[in-house]
């Protein structure tokens, strides 16, 4: 982490790897291992970015970067299920996670990135909107099941400031 940003004290962000699979499924057991499995593969063939915080020993918190985006927006990445453990929320976790996330895509010069929200998760969507995420102005979907039950969400965006022809911020 930069020293504006740095990890929440005794936490460490890190890429994850197979030997983080089995706490990375007791951390959020709706998570299937085939997801899991996934993720570690794209991570390690280029296409994504898959990290963990760790506290001492333990995974208390994930997050997964896209790098391809989706079809819509293609030079967008796609911040998936940045997710912390209950007991652990709110000590910047979560921020310090997104915040990576952000420096990976700028510094691979993509001019945006972006995520999907919950729309019942009100923490969550004010932690995006104090980073400078706005509504695509797409309609409410189903996104998938969270919690054993449909997840209506939606889709926020931030532009990263990029000048793309260096992959460096801008200096405007």
């Amino acid at each position: 982490m930069s020293a504006d940003h740095p990890a929440p004290l005794d936490v460490t962000i890190r890429p994850a790897g197979a030997a983080d699979r089995a706490q990375i499924a007791a951390l959020k057991p709706s998570q299937a291992d085939v997801s899991i499995e996934r993720r570690l593969r794209e991570t390690r063939s280029g296409e994504s970015v898959y990290l963990v915080a760790i506290d001492g020993d333990r995974v208390v918190g994930h997050v997964f970067l896209r790098l391809y985006g989706n079809p819509s927006d293609p030079n967008a990445p796609v911040i998936e299920d940045l997710y912390i453990h209950a007991g652990f929320r709110g000590r910047g976790i979560g921020t310090a996670l997104l915040v990576r996330c952000e420096a990976i895509a700028r510094e691979g010069g993509h001019p945006a990135i972006q995520l999907s929200v919950g729309v019942q998760n009100e923490g969550a969507q004010r932690l995006y909107t104090r980073f400078g995420y706005v509504a695509t102005g797409r309609p409410v979907y189903i996104g998938g099941v969270y919690e054993g039950m449909p997840e209506r969400v939606m889709d926020l965006k931030k532009s990263l400031d990029v000048d793309t022809r260096k992959g460096s911020p801008s200096n405007d």
